[in-house]
């Protein structure tokens, strides 16, 4: 059983590897190319263009948290079978998991309070004579940092996953 666990890691680590390179070059070849006024796009009065992410960008962006995850959960497999060679500690599995929750719960809060935020928009947005609250659409600094929290707090989650593989492996072997 303990080579069983050996080549999913050695997978996963490698098969993360190549996902995270193949994601790191679509982003990179995204960026280079040179953009277009689209029907999805549109101009604002300050002369800037606003269009949305092409699909090369978020299919890098996909392959790259992919990746992310895959080398989480090799990682997870890695530190629960150098644990278990020292000495049987149940509890690691369940630190990792309760750090996930705690990150994913702490962006989802992050994510819901920047939501609720009202954005004022240029001149016209002046609220006595609106009388509402224009939200935007544009990514705020708050809704990045609440992205990355999910995103890590899944990550953690891959790592608690391989670690209880290796434990419940353990577990029946004995």
């Amino acid at each position: 059983m303990p080579e069983t666990h050996l080549r999913i890691q050695r997978t996963a680590g490698y098969g993360g590897l190549a996902a995270l390179l193949c994601g790191l070059v679509l982003i990179w070849h995204d960026g280079r190319q040179p953009v277009a006024a689209a029907a999805d796009s549109f101009h604002s009065a300050a002369g800037t263009i606003s269009q949305s992410p092409s699909p090369v960008l978020l299919a890098g962006g996909a392959l790259l948290f992919f990746g992310v995850v895959t080398l989480c959960l090799a990682a997870g497999i890695f530190l629960m079978r150098r644990i278990l060679a020292v000495r049987p500690l149940r509890v690691v599995p369940w630190i990792l998991a309760a750090l996930a929750l705690a990150l994913f719960l702490a962006g989802t809060g992050l994510k819901i309070w920047d939501t609720l935020q009202p954005v004022p928009l240029d001149w016209f947005a002046y609220e006595p004579l609106t009388h509402a609250q224009l939200s935007s659409l544009a990514t705020s600094p708050a809704g990045v940092a609440a992205r990355r929290l999910m995103g890590l707090g899944l990550a953690v989650f891959a790592m608690a996953n391989g670690a209880w593989m290796v434990q419940h492996a353990a577990r029946h072997q004995r």
